[in-house]
């Protein structure tokens, strides 16, 4: 009778239930977990950049001091930009004048597309880009010399990457193209001796890119 009694009991007795977690380790599991959650990627960017370097001109002046502000906007990738680029002859060839000055003023607006590789960014833009550009010289006898200021229209593509950084801070270089559609057919002259406008242009800069968003 005794068997049958203590089999009874076993069948009947309560499991054991596990301890619950303490309330500290409950918080450290939550914790864990929302450190293995992937932060949701930002919709929009907006970062602005300062360049400079040297642009060097094909069919006009030749070697130029370039510098370049820059403002981009991200969304998903594409990029919209605005630029203002200042460049100053740096080196003239010997054309037989004295007082010989070069300058450019140029304004950009165009669209573009981000990768990101890794912790670094690759982009690329193609704009229209308004230049205006200004030359003047003195004449060899000391008399008044000619200065003329005109418009171009030019297409630029660029390619900038950007060394992602820890902070907002980054550095960039970009090597950029531009040619002047107007000019494809033939040298413009400004007239008398002043050097005629450049064909096309290639430059290359380096600088700084800092996140606004």
């Amino acid at each position: 009778m005794l068997i049958p009694i203590a089999l009874g009991l076993l069948a009947k007795a309560p499991e054991e239930r596990e301890p619950e977690p303490a309330a500290t380790d409950t918080v450290a599991i939550r914790s864990e977990q929302l450190r293995h959650v992937d932060a949701p990627p930002r919709l929009v960017d907006v970062d602005v950049g300062l360049t400079t370097g040297a642009r060097f001109g094909f069919g006009g002046p030749g070697m130029l001091f370039d510098a370049e502000g820059r403002a981009d906007v991200v969304v998903r990738s594409w990029i919209v930009l605005a630029s203002a680029r200042y460049a100053a002859n740096a080196i003239v060839p010997d054309d037989a004048f004295n007082g010989y000055s070069y300058t450019e003023l140029g304004v950009s607006a165009g669209l573009g597309r981000r990768a990101e590789l890794g912790k670094d960014l690759l982009d690329v833009t193609l704009t229209p880009t308004i230049v205006s550009i200004t030359a003047a010289t003195d004449q060899a006898s000391g008399g008044e010399g000619d200065e003329r200021t005109v418009a171009q229209v030019r297409l630029t593509g660029a390619v900038r990457y950007v060394l992602r950084g820890s902070g907002s801070w980054r550095f960039s270089a970009i090597a950029e193209g531009d040619l002047a559609p107007k000019e494809l057919k033939g040298p413009q002259r400004l007239g008398g001796q002043l050097p005629a406008l450049p064909r096309w242009s290639l430059g290359l800069r380096l600088g700084v890119m800092a996140d606004l968003l």
